[in-house]
């Protein structure tokens, strides 16, 4: 309801984000036959709890060498060996 597409409506075609979230309430396959324009974006997911029982649902798990913000964008382009993984 807050994010980027629900306040536009679309993700402006000069922006060039290393990834999209989208919420655990909506499967991949889902967003994306309902947002085309996403379409060559990586993904991630998380939980976004507001509740502490909702902590953890669903995470993206990142592959990678050390923590850097280098590491997490090698990740989310696949780059390297580094990847990101959905749970």
């Amino acid at each position: 309801m807050n994010s980027l597409l629900g306040q536009l409506g679309f993700i402006p075609p000069d922006l060039k984000p290393d990834a999209v979230e989208i919420s655990r309430h909506i499967t991949r396959e889902k967003f994306l036959a309902e947002n085309p324009f996403v379409k060559g974006f990586n993904i991630t997911t998380a939980s976004d709890a507001h509740i502490p029982g909702d902590v953890g649902k669903i995470a993206s798990v990142f592959e990678i060498e050390k923590r850097s913000f280098a590491e997490i964008k090698m990740a989310l382009h696949g780059e390297n060996g580094r990847r990101v993984i959905t749970k």
